[in-house]
Order: structure tokens, then C-alpha cells, then sequence
């Protein structure tokens, strides 16, 4: 029997060996299991930022399964599609075993808020992006927190009238889906704060091609404000592409709060950042999941809101950056070398490191070559003092004999010629008869003649 269970083990243990989606599979029975609901759609630029923002969480960490459902309600909100949409969440996860839910925005918030307590029981939740939020909102809910994201138009019009003075027409571009319709009263509220001269107007319900020809059109004494557009008049779902190619086309400046319009556009104002949010709803998620209690964690009240502005529009209107509020981030911005330097810290030290050992290799070797010159210099220099001290020289006028060819030296003796030289240099002589002399000398032997070939 023991050796059969052995045996057992022992082919079980090869069949993963050779079997890794099996192993892998056995493996994802530990993981925990999250659920993103998403209110929008994807290719919806603030959807796609959010999830940006929870994939940089989630793709660092092991033992996460992550499931996503786009409830597509910028395309489609009726409350037809939505109870059919209920009916299907309540039929797909009607026996779930989610660790985690995670909700963006309004639309999935309020859908999964109905129907939590009979197919999400117990289930912890994190929100984001969540409009106008209000505590009430989760009263009587246990085990939910998140992050709140609050619209600031009054922040952004102040923006406006500071670096725009001399307009005083302040146009919001605003739809009537729900998002719309809520961001438009929180404009009007904080319109009240502005100088009297500020004429407030609206363009709402208009269709693409009415909204494009407006914002052509814009008296040159206004600023618009781009509210919310996602959906005109006529039903039709506004893109990324269709609302910069809107904005392009003012000839005045555009406020706004949108991050996925920056550089396609849009101005600037205080922006919301849908990436933080995702980001922070993520990092609270696994938070709860590693044993702290949801309750226990505060919903983020202050949003990661932020004025940012694009560079290139303000170029356009002659704004300078020392014009913008505090600690306004630019997009855009022509790097400086201090820009390269922060953003390539290691590369640039790393770099710099690299020529300074070059540096002091070359001049190390420079300086052994100059002692080693040096050197050579003073040994030659040495041999050349010891040359000019053995070198006598003899110059000057010689009073020499014409007959005996004796030279008179300076004390006024006569002598020798080889004698005066061998004491003036370094020469010796050796004596030999020249043929002319030889044959004066001994006439009885032929020398032959100087001149004889």
C-alpha cells in the first residue's frame, strides 16, 4: 500500500514537472481574486488612466487575480441597458469569490452599491473617482473606503481671471450626462466668488458640428472652460481625437480639468489626475487584503488635483511660466540640462564618472612622462656639462716660428707645435715621415713622390 501511494506521488509530482500550466493552475487556488469594475469604456482616456494607475500596483506583486468589467455607460446609460446589465452581473457572479472589488467612478459605484449585499456580500470595496462625494453616500455600508475626487472650477477660474484679466466672458462647455450635469452646478456655485464683470454663459446640447463652429467662432473677450463634453446633443459619444480637434481650433484660451487633454489642446487648469487615483485605490486594496480593515482606512478627501498647463499653449497666449500659480507643473517644457540631469540622474553621474577616471588617466600618464623627460633632461644636461669640461679650445691669433714651425706660448717660450696643441686638447700625436721628407733623408732609398698616383 505504501509503495502504491508513493508510486502515486511520484507520478504526480513528474506530471507537473512536465505540466507547468497545471502547477500554475494548482498555484492560482491561493491567489486572491480582484474584481475592477469600470464605468466607462476602454480607449476612454480617464478609464485608461485609472487602470494605468492599478496595473503599476498590481503588475509589481505576485498572488493577484485581476478580473475587469467596463460597464461602457458614456455609450450606453439607459435604464433599460442597466437592469439588463444587473441581470447579467447577478447571473456571472452570483457564486463569487472575490477577495477584493474595486470601483471607477459614478456609474459603477451606484450599480454595484445596489445589488452588494446579495451577490457581493462581505466583499471589501475601494472606489475612485467619485464626484461630489458626500459620507452619506456609504452610510450603513461596512467594509468600503476609497478615494474622492473633487472638481475645483472655483481654483481654475481664479487661474483664468489671474492670467487672463482683460476677459470677462467665461463660457462652459458642458453635456447633460450625469457627470456633466453635476460638474455644471459646481460651476455655477463657484462662479458666485468672481468680480461682477464676469458674465458667465453655457453651451450645452449642442452637436458636434454646432460645438466645433462656436468654439471657432469665440469672441476674442472670452475664455471657455471645457465642463464636460463626452456626449453632444445628438447622442453621439465624443473621442479623445474629436475633442482636441475641437480645441485646436479656439483662438482663445481653454481651461479645463481633463489630464488626457493636455497637449491636445487644452490650456491648463487645476487637473485631475485619474492615474493617482487608480494608483491609490491599488495600493489601499492591498492594504485590506494583507489584514487591515477597510473601515479603518479614511476615504482620501484631498484629490490629486493639481494646476498643470501645456507650454505650448501658453506660448501661444504670451504666458510666461512665472506667471502661473505655485508649484504648477508644465507640460511640454523645452528640457534644460538640469531637467536631463533629475530625470537621468544615474546615467548622467554614471557618465560623468567614466571621463573623470579618463581625466585623471590621462594626466597621470602625462605626468609620468614629463618626470620621465625630466629625467632624461637632466642626464642629458649632466653629460653635456662633463663634455664642455673635457673640451679645450684652442683660438685666437698663434705666433709660430717660420722656419722651425715653434710655437710661442703665453708665458713666451717656444715649443714644439704637438707639445702647445697636447696641452690645449684633448689630441696625441703620432710621428711619421712624409715621402718628400723621407726622401731628403735617406736619398738612397725611393719613397716615390707625394704627387705619384
Amino acid at each position: 500500500m505504501r509503495r502504491l501511494k508513493l508510486l502515486k506521488i511520484v507520478v504526480f509530482a513528474f506530471f507537473l514537472s512536465i505540466n507547468p500550466d497545471a502547477s500554475s493552475a494548482l498555484s492560482h487556488t491561493s491567489s486572491k481574486k480582484i474584481l475592477i469594475v469600470n464605468s466607462y469604456h476602454k480607449g476612454y482616456l480617464w478609464s485608461d488612466r485609472i487602470m494605468e494607475g492599478v496595473d503599476s500596483v498590481f503588475n509589481s506583486v505576485k498572488d493577484y487575480d485581476v478580473y475587469y468589467e467596463y460597464l461602457d455607460s458614456k455609450r450606453n446609460s439607459s435604464p433599460e441597458y442597466m437592469e439588463y446589465l444587473k441581470q447579467i452581473f447577478v447571473l456571472k457572479y452570483s457564486r463569487n469569490d472575490f477577495d477584493m472589488i474595486i470601483l471607477s467612478d459614478d456609474n459603477a459605484f451606484n450599480f454595484i452599491l445596489q445589488f452588494r449585499n446579495s451577490v457581493f456580500k462581505n466583499v471589501p470595496i475601494v472606489f475612485c473617482g467619485i464626484n461630489n462625494y458626500d459620507p452619506s453616500m456609504i452610510k450603513g455600508c461596512s467594509d468600503i473606503t476609497g478615494i474622492a475626487e473633487y472638481y475645483d472650477p472655483a481654483k481654475t477660474q481664479q487661474a483664468a481671471l489671474f492670467l487672463f484679466p482683460e476677459k470677462d466672458l467665461y463660457i462652459s462647455i458642458c453635456d447633460n450626462t450625469e457627470s456633466g450635469i453635476i460638474n455644471k452646478q459646481l460651476f455655477v456655485e463657484s462662479a458666485k466668488s468672481l468680480p461682477k464683470n464676469i458674465r458667465i454663459e453655457f453651451w450645452e446640447r449642442l452637436s458636434s458640428s454646432e460645438l466645433e463652429e462656436k468654439i471657432k467662432n469665440a469672441p476674442s473677450n472670452s475664455v471657455l472652460f471645457y465642463t464636460d463634453f463626452n456626449r453632444d446633443g445628438d447622442g453621439k459619444v465624443i473621442s479623445t481625437r474629436e475633442a482636441s480637434q475641437f480645441l485646436t481650433k479656439s483662438k482663445v484660451p481653454v481651461f479645463g480639468r481633463q489630464e488626457w487633454l493636455l497637449g491636445k489642446g487644452l490650456f491648463g487648469g487645476m487637473i485631475v489626475s485619474g492615474y493617482y487615483q487608480g494608483r491609490t485605490a491599488a495600493q489601499m486594496a492591498i492594504s485590506i487584503l494583507n489584514g487591515k480593515d477597510a473601515d479603518s482606512i479614511p476615504v482620501v478627501a484631498e484629490s490629486a488635483n493639481r494646476y498643470m498647463f501645456d507650454y505650448m499653449m501658453m506660448k501661444k497666449y504670451n504666458i510666461k511660466i512665472s506667471d502661473l500659480p505655485q508649484d504648477s507643473i508644465v507640460i511640454n517644457e523645452p528640457s534644460s540640462f538640469y531637467d536631463f540631469y533629475r530625470k537621468n540622474k544615474t546615467y548622467v553621474l554614471g557618465i560623468s564618472l567614466v571621463f573623470l577616471i579618463i581625466i585623471v588617466a590621462v594626466m597621470s600618464a602625462a605626468l609620468i612622462k614629463i618626470s620621465s623627460l625630466s629625467r632624461e633632461r637632466k642626464i642629458l644636461i649632466a653629460d653635456l656639462s662633463d663634455s664642455i669640461k673635457r673640451i679645450k679650445r684652442i683660438d685666437g691669433l698663434l705666433p709660430i716660428c717660420a722656419v722651425c714651425k715653434k710655437i710661442r706660448n703665453d708665458e713666451g717660450y717656444w715649443e714644439q707645435v704637438e707639445d702647445y696643441i697636447k696641452e690645449h686638447s684633448d689630441a696625441d700625436f703620432s710621428h711619421s715621415l712624409c715621402r718628400d721628407c723621407a726622401n731628403k733623408l735617406y736619398p738612397d732609398l725611393d719613397f716615390g713622390k707625394d704627387d705619384d698616383a
